[in-house]
């Protein structure tokens, strides 16, 4: 797991991961910048390239650069979120060791890749991935977000149960 560091700026919170890209629009992006620079220089690192920087705008909203995502539960059984893909973007081809995961979709059309086989959901129709299923989401759209809801179970749910096999903005 990549060691996270939180820095605040104008009542703001931004988490900056480290070996990363950046992963969404930034208010004051130099400052930012300038920010993580002056961390790096602390560290005794000079390359700004070694950082990249999201921001939540609420505790339990987070920006990518593919769209966002909004967590409606969070338990120790169970994380449900609402997930909204912007046009022509999509997640990684990844998989989880700890989870599997229903997408229930609720606009748009969600262009779903399971085990390297490509198959298009409309709006109420449900995706099954289990676990250890190689997956992504995309939205085909060129104009329409692509929301649905995703409905984890399992046994863990943390961030760090991504294991990424593709990914179009070079996260690990």
């Amino acid at each position: 797991m990549k060691e996270k560091k939180d820095i605040v700026l104008e009542d703001l919170r931004y988490e900056v991961c480290d070996n990363g890209v950046p992963t969404g629009e930034v208010a004051s992006l130099e400052h930012i910048i300038e920010s993580c620079q002056e961390l790096q220089r602390k560290e005794g690192k000079v390359e700004r390239s070694s950082y990249s920087i999201h921001y939540a705008t609420s505790r339990d909203e987070s920006i990518r650069p593919w769209g966002h995502y909004v967590i409606l539960l969070s338990k120790e059984y169970c994380k449900v979120k609402k997930i909204v893909v912007k046009p022509l973007q999509r997640l990684s081809y990844q998989y989880h060791k700890h989870r599997q995961e229903a997408w229930t979709i609720v606009q748009g059309v969600a262009r779903v890749t399971l085990n390297g086989k490509n198959k298009d959901y409309q709006v109420g129709e449900t995706a099954l991935i289990g676990l250890g299923d190689k997956h992504r989401m995309s939205n085909p759209s060129n104009s329409e977000d692509m929301i649905l809801i995703e409905v984890q179970t399992g046994t863990y749910f943390g961030e760090d149960d991504i294991f990424r096999i593709e990914d179009d903005y070079n996260r690990s």
